[in-house]
């Protein structure tokens, strides 16, 4: 007999999407479900953002134990964040329920796996199902020649060389963490320059920093065939060449984890598997919000995740919020680090906004140098006629702390001159932020 229950809330995904959301939730008084067919946290919390930026850190300094020790460590982080968030639900009454979410008519989730349970949402579903790595056919991931980047989150890097096909985020950080780790790395990216569709001048000097610290990196070239040979596989470039490593890692993007069956069969409308959602996070169908990778909307960040579901918690319990996605922050925690957020330069002419940028080296100041990192720069774009703050880009140690203090002033709507109010601590790398918007205005004290 198949059990039905009811709540105010049901969620499907306990990632950076669905579980604040879910908190909130329980927060505000409304009784909540989140299905989850692996463990909370998602994606982010369990093989992406935590394991990768603590094998950043674990592998930038000398650590001389075996890599397996590393990951040991590793888990003992996920497993204690794991189960925080799973305190969490207990504490604030939030059932947490195993299993496959399908949607279904009727504010209704069939949980599949767990006795087939019916879970029915008095107010709205809120849809966050994630994503998952694209696997292109050309590019057949096999787990042992071909890879994935959660195959190397629980892998005791025990290759010699590696092929990195795909040079965004995903590519550039584990290409970092193998380089560190003495591996040969080779970043192949078809694209003109790496961070596709990112700044320019960021990805130039970020990819010329790289190829300095010993990482390969060719851009413009199309891989055309990747074969897997004994002990190894060949890349068969677009300009004739031909590469080949002990393993290769497909890093070109990750794709929504959605049934397109299910999602037509209640008339949510996709795009490029991609949800369409409005502002509010609503879809097309009635009581059914998304959020998350699964949303078409805003890029694929986990911090962009956790907004969107909130703003979605907010429209069904009938409150009223919208996504706002013009200074939304994004960072690349390879070596150094790259980060930006809003518009750039080039994004500020093809809308025909009149804008200027103000730029500092990070030789120019005393933290940098004195922690050895002069390797770098931040800049900012400010409108020219009233100053307001439209974007901030940068490369370097820290870039994304840096960026932060630029994002947090434009989401408030501040202007050049607002800022002149700003007073950063000495030494510190926010100098920068505060050194930028001098040399905007033609004041710089430390430009030549």
């Amino acid at each position: 007999m198949t059990e039905k229950r009811e709540f105010d809330v049901v969620i499907v995904g306990g990632g950076p999407a669905g579980y604040p959301a879910a908190i909130r939730a329980a927060r505000r008084g409304a009784s909540v479900a989140v299905v989850e067919e692996k463990h909370v946290g998602g994606t982010c919390l369990n093989v992406g953002c935590i394991p990768t930026k603590f094998y950043c850190r674990r592998s930038a300094v000398a650590d001389p134990r075996p890599w397996a020790e590393v990951v040991a460590d590793k888990d003992k982080l996920v497993d204690g964040l794991v189960g925080g968030i799973e305190f969490l639900f207990a504490k604030r009454g939030v059932e947490l329920v195993r299993g496959h979410g399908r949607l279904r008519r009727g504010r209704e989730v069939t949980v599949e796996g767990n006795g087939n349970s019916v879970l029915r949402a008095r107010n709205g579903i809120i849809y966050a199902p994630g994503s998952v790595t694209s696997s292109p056919p050309a590019f057949r991931i096999d787990h042992e020649l071909v890879l994935e980047s959660d195959d190397l989150v629980n892998s005791p890097l025990a290759f010699k060389s590696i092929l990195v096909v795909g040079g965004g985020a995903i590519g550039l950080e584990w290409a970092t963490i193998c380089n560190r780790r003495g591996v040969e790395v080779t970043v192949l990216e078809m694209m003109p320059q790496v961070l596709p569709g990112l700044d320019a001048d960021v990805a130039r000097r970020l990819a010329a920093l790289m190829k300095r610290t010993g990482v390969e990196i060719s851009v413009g070239d199309r891989v055309e065939k990747l074969e897997r040979r004994k002990g190894g596989v060949a890349a068969h470039l677009s300009d004739g060449r031909t590469l080949e490593a002990e393993r290769a890692l497909i890093a070109v993007g990750r794709r929504a984890n959605v049934d397109e069956d299910d999602l037509a069969a209640l008339g949510i409308e996709t795009e490029r598997r991609r949800i369409k959602v409005r502002p509010t996070m609503a879809t097309t169908a009635e009581g059914v919000w998304a959020a998350g990778d699964a949303a078409g909307a805003g890029p694929m960040l986990a911090h962009v995740a956790t907004r969107q579901g909130l703003v979605a918690l907010e429209n069904v319990l009938g409150r009223h919020g919208e996504m706002d996605y013009d200074h939304i922050p994004w960072a690349v925690f390879s070596e150094p680090e790259a980060a930006g957020m809003g518009l750039n330069a080039e994004e500020a002419l093809q809308r025909a906004i009149a804008a200027r940028e103000g730029r500092v080296d990070y030789r120019s100041l005393g933290r940098p140098r004195a922690d050895g990192f002069v390797d770098g720069f931040f800049k900012i774009l400010a409108a020219e006629d009233d100053g307001k703050i439209l974007g901030a880009h940068a490369v370097g140690h820290e870039a994304a702390e840096i960026v932060q203090v630029a994002a947090a002033a434009a989401a408030c709507g501040a202007t050049v001159a607002d800022m002149d109010k700003f007073i950063a601590i000495h030494p510190t790398y926010s100098e920068l932020v505060a050194e930028a918007l001098e040399d905007w205005r033609g004041l710089a004290t430390h430009r030549p």
